[in-house]
């Protein structure tokens, strides 16, 4: 969970229910600038610990996590989006769904407040090939996509990636009618997936 300032507290749970009693509290709260989880599991030694979790610490890869963000003005960056900035981000999020889905990666969006989250589920074990894999497609959805319209974060290939919770809220800056702070969620979970467990062979 990052707090505002510049100060970060990380909480390790075996219990998704007291998790989200905790990420309630620091949201009504308001002490959290924003709160973030980790997707890939942890060995369960860090129950207890205080240091945040490295990639060394995730037991396999479940997720391959894609993260399509904004376009905003210089000097605007770090501020919330416009509804208009999100519609274009979307256009290009829509077309690395398709491009995803042609290589067997099928996943559950989510509007992560600013942008938009893809969470494909995976069974990869957390290797340097499966970290290159997850890169590699990062790279080559940021080259086929229009840089003026949408963000491709090529970073969130790490193991050990915080992502946002949903059902918290993105609170980029000061809110303004304009680029309010929203609420993060997910979009749509198909009960039934396909869990890719071999990565392809080309994209």
């Amino acid at each position: 969970q990052t707090l505002r300032g510049k100060k970060c507290l990380s909480l390790f749970f075996d219990n998704v229910d007291e998790l989200a009693q905790v990420a309630v509290e620091l949201e009504q709260g308001g002490a959290a600038k924003g709160i973030y989880f980790t997707p890939n599991p942890l060995n369960p030694e860090m129950l207890g610990s205080l240091r945040p979790a490295n990639d060394d610490d995730v037991l396999e890869r479940r997720w391959f996590l894609l993260d399509v963000d904004c376009v905003r003005p210089v000097g605007l960056r770090g501020e919330s989006s416009t509804n208009e900035e999100r519609e274009k981000a979307w256009e290009q999020f829509c077309v690395c769904r398709e491009m995803l889905s042609t290589i067997g990666l099928e996943g559950i969006p989510a509007d992560s407040g600013n942008g938009w989250h893809l969470n494909c589920p995976i069974r990869l074990n957390n290797d340097e090939e499966s970290k290159t894999w997850h890169h590699e497609i990062l790279k080559w959805l940021k080259a086929k996509t229009d840089a003026t319209l949408a963000d491709i974060d090529t970073k969130v290939y790490n193991a050990s990636r915080i992502w946002k919770l949903y059902g918290t809220k993105a609170a980029k800056g000061k809110p303004t009618p304009e680029r309010p702070h929203r609420w993060s969620m997910v979009i749509e979970d198909k009960h039934e997936r396909m869990v890719a467990k071999h990565r392809p062979a080309q994209y």
